[in-house]
């Protein structure tokens, strides 16, 4: 029989949509190499290639598939695969998904792996190993030879053991395997643990064995668990028994179906609160203390709410409502007002109004305030700390905070007061008058110089000399 000729097939597959497209080679069929894109896409994005990348986004049914080829010599098809590349421009990323250029197909050596010469030759060397009597390996010394491929070996720790010349020669085992291998007697204790009965076991040991608690209770626990200080109890030393349960209360909680449990347990059981109301709560939060109740026992009703007022505040929506409950509602103000406010704040006095029963409307701030007229009216509080222009009598313009002007802490601009140049160079005090004038209040604070009629100068403040206390230099 002949063995059968292997051949080629160049195929493409279209993306629907766009009509990109992808052209590739493979010595299978062309839905066998198919089901390999789709397989590849599947795995995670480090093994991903570009077209199975395209696969994952726009999914296998996104594709139509076509043959454009078969043919009997790999190199005719890299010749019709590299053609066809250039040929549709599958490399430009608006045409196809393809990155290389294609015709690089190297067809394998040996089809069937076992045909491989590194792996004949391994199969037909020798498996027996010699080795000889007195030879060490790891912590084996060879005691006698059983056959050309096991020997007896006899370990550091003193214990026999039989195995293989390979697996010690290669080093796959360096020990008998027990000589960590302890003696645990019933007498022992690791922690509120014993051992149920006397034999050896293995430190690092991960199989259970049997183990007596003080409490009386057995459990299995894992050596190496126990030895280590890792299990020191059979975990159920504190276990509140279902007898006596119903009695016992944790604030205003009892549990709703005694049943055996333990106090640090994160099972969720239902409790039923002094108020009649029931809730499903955490055991270890009510043994704790951190849940003393339902949570519920304070709500108030909506009828309640409806007939309660807080200052100048009631309801706008009645609902039932926890008295520390931060959720905002709608409250209305005597004044008409609603507000959008937490309910706990409202029960605690901390807010007894909507904040805006004082606001002075437009009319009002168009009044005068001393000298004062504000120059774009607008609705406020008489309280606000917000900078707006002022018109003063005077012509002049000012900057300040409404609750400046409005508590009458500033009653003009500053400036209606000050005396020009010519005021103080035709004006004299007594005996004095200004060395060199400037414009100036006549209740300034501001030291300046004085020329006195004697001829002598001194320093004085202007409102000492406008006032009348100082009349001349002092020296005359």
């Amino acid at each position: 029989m002949e063995p059968k000729q292997q051949r080629w097939t160049v195929y493409y597959h279209t993306h629907t949509e766009t009509g990109r497209r992808y052209v590739g080679l493979t010595k299978r069929t062309m839905l066998a190499r198919w089901n390999q894109h789709v397989s590849l896409a599947k795995r995670s994005n480090g093994q991903r290639s570009h077209f199975a990348a395209a696969i994952k986004k726009y999914d296998k049914d996104a594709f139509t598939h076509g043959v454009i080829g078969i043919y009997e010599t790999v190199e005719e098809a890299n010749t019709v695969e590299e053609r066809k590349i250039e040929e549709w421009q599958t490399r430009d990323p608006q045409s196809g998904f393809n990155i290389m250029r294609g015709g690089f197909h190297i067809p394998h050596k040996f089809d069937n792996p076992w045909e491989r010469p590194e792996y004949i030759v391994a199969k037909k060397a020798p498996s027996a190993v010699h080795l000889n009597v007195g030879d060490k390996y790891g912590k084996l010394s060879v005691s006698s030879l059983v056959s050309t491929r096991s020997s007896t070996f006899v370990c550091d720790c003193g214990r026999t053991v039989k195995c293989t010349n390979k697996r010690v020669a290669d080093g796959a085992v360096t020990s008998c395997g027990r000589c960590g291998v302890i003696n645990v007697s019933a007498d022992q204790r690791f922690g509120k643990l014993r051992i149920a009965v006397t034999g050896d076991v293995f430190p690092w040991s991960q199989k259970k064995v049997q183990w007596v608690c003080n409490c009386g209770r057995s459990c299995g626990r894992p050596a190496k668990f126990v030895l280590s200080g890792r299990s020191t109890s059979c975990g159920l030393c504190n276990l509140v028994p279902v007898a006596g349960l119903g009695e016992i209360r944790f604030g205003k909680l009892r549990m709703a179906f005694p049943r055996d449990f333990l106090p640090g347990s994160n099972d969720k059981v239902e409790w039923v609160c002094d108020c009649g109301k029931s809730a499903m709560i955490r055991i270890c939060q009510v043994t704790a203390g951190r849940a003393h109740s339902c949570g519920k026992c304070t709500i108030i009703s909506a009828e309640q709410l409806q007939l309660m007022k807080f200052g100048k505040l009631r309801i706008k929506h009645p609902q039932d409502l926890k008295p520390k409950s931060s959720k905002k509602v709608w409250w209305v103000c005597d004044c008409g007002r609603e507000s959008f406010t937490i309910p706990r704040l409202v029960f605690g006095g901390n807010t007894i109004s909507c904040g805006r029963c004082n606001v002075l409307s437009k009319e009002a701030m168009s009044e005068k305030f001393g000298k004062l007229r504000m120059k774009e009216p607008m609705e406020t509080l008489p309280s606000s700390t917000r900078v707006v222009e002022w018109a003063c009598d005077c012509g002049n313009e000012v900057h300040a905070p409404i609750y400046y002007v409005t508590s009458g802490q500033k009653k003009t601009c500053g400036s209606c007061t000050v005396l020009g140049f010519e005021y103080w160079v035709s004006t004299k005090f007594g005996k004095l008058k200004m060395a060199v004038p400037q414009p100036m209040k006549p209740k300034s604070h501001k030291v300046v110089e004085w020329r006195c009629d004697c001829g002598g100068f001194t320093c004085r403040a202007v409102q000492n000399v406008t006032m009348r206390p100082s009349q001349s230099c002092g020296a005359c």
